[in-house]
């Protein structure tokens, strides 16, 4: 990921703490360059999750190929959750994360994750 992209998300994330941020890092096809395309968090819980609008999605799918979705954990938590990986997997698109507080980046392909938790009884208790 180029450094002037990874600056952007950086910015957004800076700009939305103690929330997270979220968008879409697309090619734009007129300009033939990256980008990003930062949205709305529509989650009710902003601060622990996020929810890309489906009108910033729309929007961002007419200006070029979307190549990954970007979040941020304003927490120490530099790891993908569980939700994270199972909805990279279902978009087959790849998850960028940045963690403010760790000042670090990090990617998720999707390559073939399947839940532990799939298939499994629920117990209470």
């Amino acid at each position: 990921m180029k450094e002037q992209i990874k600056l952007e998300i950086k910015k957004h994330a800076l700009d939305e703490t103690p929330n997270e941020c979220c968008g879409i890092l697309l090619q734009n096809e007129k300009k033939s360059s990256l980008e990003i395309f930062k949205c709305k968090n529509m989650s009710p819980n902003k601060a622990e999750q996020f929810s890309i609008s489906p009108g910033d999605y729309l929007k961002a799918s007419k200006k070029g190929k979307i190549l990954a979705f970007y979040h941020s954990h304003p927490s120490e938590e530099d790891s993908f959750s569980e939700y994270d990986k199972l909805q990279s997997e279902q978009h087959n698109v790849k998850f960028i994360l940045y963690c403010v507080k760790k000042k670090s980046f990090h990617e998720y392909k999707p390559k073939g994750y399947i839940s532990p938790y799939i298939g499994r009884d629920f117990e209470l208790g």
